[in-house]
């Protein structure tokens, strides 16, 4: 057998979300909102009975339905479970398993305080098709079914959709549906070394050049690279967004008039922050997706499957590094690296990463250190912001495709052959 059809296989999660349109959306909200009560009911009996915790969630589970729910046999006897759903209408098998799971979740992660996602396992939903899925729902007084169309991506033929979950924002409410696509390489990056001859290196520079990737062979030659623009466009909206903040800021010491009034000025500049702060991240979801996609596509148009990065897992505080520029709302790196990961995965490459120490600041062809600049100006070591690098040894060149190669070459140093 080759080692072709020996590999395994696995599977990869992506979540699509879908628009459902506004039927009875407060019937909608009606579930939602019975839905967090009774995972408040199971949350409460965990936390009173926190010795459950040490069993499986499965056996957990099934205590609970005991607990709360009781058996035939309890009511054979007519006796009542210890924690009964008392105040609550009938409540579906798969509606309470669903609220079970939740409140296990939420008290194993100890964060009781946040809203749990609404699960609908089957039994809750029935009738999947492309466009429409009929819901079950509580209408104040029953249950009843309700079938919904909605908008949105076109699920792929070959991703099996799971248990989707119900999210109300708003006015809208949405489905997010997670979908399983089969991956048909798992090997680990230890497995994959041993027959790959070349690897993509990337480095994540803070300027229109918003990623560099460059192909490596197995002895660390640079065969091809390439680089992933659109931080200008991406800077020029950033700073009308920041801009705006900046001058709510100003404004809310100079509300005048009566306490109502500035009571009044102060709520509509804190909603207007908020949809500026939702606007700055949706901002940054839009580039490290299309950036992400880009390096992929790149990989696979050469046929890689190894991707190496930075490791860039320990927070940057760039408040202790004001040389650099930049800030948390506008450094995209870790968010296009963790897009990156899945996107890859769910094509059979891995992304691995190396620690990023001595990457930045030394020649990729001697290791000697390396001095800044940009055209026009005079080259320095601690000129940060410069694009172009000068070694002692006369190697010059850009200095985020030589970040890129040093990341390359520290991989490579662990898998020689």
């Amino acid at each position: 057998m080759s080692d072709e059809n020996k590999r395994q296989t696995g599977h990869s999660i992506l979540r699509y979300r879908v628009r459902l349109y506004d039927r009875h959306f407060a019937w909608l909200k009606e579930t939602r909102e019975l839905y967090t009560k009774v995972v408040g009911h199971f949350f409460q009996v965990l936390k009173k009975e926190s010795e459950l915790l040490e069993q499986s969630d499965f056996l957990l589970l099934r205590v609970l339905e005991t607990k709360c729910i009781g058996t035939k046999e309890m009511k054979a006897k007519g006796q009542l479970p210890e924690f009964p759903l008392t105040g609550f209408p009938k409540i579906p098998l798969y509606f309470r398993r669903s609220a079970i799971n939740a409140a296990i979740d939420l008290v194993r992660k100890d964060a009781g305080s946040m809203e749990p996602n609404m699960v609908l396992y089957k039994g809750m939903y029935q009738n999947f098709t492309d466009h429409t899925i009929d819901l079950k729902l509580f209408n104040g007084e029953k249950w009843v079914w309700v079938t919904y169309p909605f908008t949105g991506r076109e699920f792929p033929t070959e991703a099996i959709r799971l248990s989707p979950l119900l999210v109300i924002e708003k006015k809208n409410a949405w489905l997010e549906v997670p979908l399983s696509f089969e991956v048909t390489d798992v090997r680990t990056v230890k497995e994959r070394m041993k027959t790959e001859e070349r690897i993509c290196a990337v480095s994540f520079p803070d300027n229109d050049v918003l990623a560099v990737a460059v192909i490596l062979s197995e002895d660390g030659k640079e065969e091809q690279h390439r680089f992933f623009r659109g931080g200008k466009a991406r800077e020029h909206r950033r700073r009308i967004l920041m801009e705006r903040l900046r001058v709510s800021e100003e404004s809310r010491g100079l509300a005048a008039g009566k306490a109502e009034q500035k009571a009044e000025a102060q709520f509509r500049n804190e909603k207007e922050d908020a949809a500026t702060y939702r606007a700055l991240r949706d901002l940054n979801h839009h580039y490290a997706h299309s950036i992400s996609r880009q390096i992929l596509n790149f990989c696979l148009e050469q046929n890689i499957k190894v991707i190496v990065v930075p490791n860039y897992e320990t927070s940057i505080d760039f408040r202790d590094k004001k040389y650099l520029k930049t800030d948390a709302y506008r450094w995209l790196g870790r968010s296009i690296i963790s897009n990156l990961k899945y996107k890859a995965f769910g094509q059979g490459i891995v992304v691995t990463s190396v620690r990023p120490y001595h990457i930045t600041d030394c020649c990729s062809e001697c290791g000697a250190k390396i001095r800044r600049y940009n055209e026009g100006h005079s080259a320095g070591q601690n000129y940060y912001g410069g694009k172009l690098f000068l070694c002692p040894n006369g190697h010059s060149g850009n200095v985020a495709r030589n970040t890129a190669i040093n990341v390359g070459k520290s991989f490579l140093t662990y898998y020689q052959k």
